[in-house]
């Protein structure tokens, strides 16, 4: 234990503070890999809406409990892709 202290200690503060910000990147990014992958897949749901069009169809999916996302320009709409038929319908 005393050679570990001594390495730490001979290391300075600015080589622990790289340790630190690297070790907080790789768990950072292997988080945002678990959660990116335990998503299902988005499907296009409607595309070139305008504005208002896309605000009611995201009212309606809040409402539904539907989860989705906005494309760039929040004028197209994806879902999960094994929902898009159901979410369909459902707006209908």
């Amino acid at each position: 234990m005393e050679t570990m202290r001594n390495f730490v200690q001979t290391l300075g503060p600015a080589r622990l503070a790289v340790i630190g910000g690297v070790t907080i990147a790789l768990i950072a990014f292997f988080a945002w890999i678990m959660v990116r992958s335990s998503t299902p897949p988005q499907s296009l749901l409607y595309a070139d809406l305008d504005m208002t069009d896309a605000a009611k169809i995201a009212a309606q999916l809040d409402a539904s409990k539907i989860p989705y996302q906005l494309g760039p320009g929040g004028n197209s709409i994806y879902v999960a892709a094994d929902q898009v038929g159901r979410t369909r319908l459902t707006l209908a």
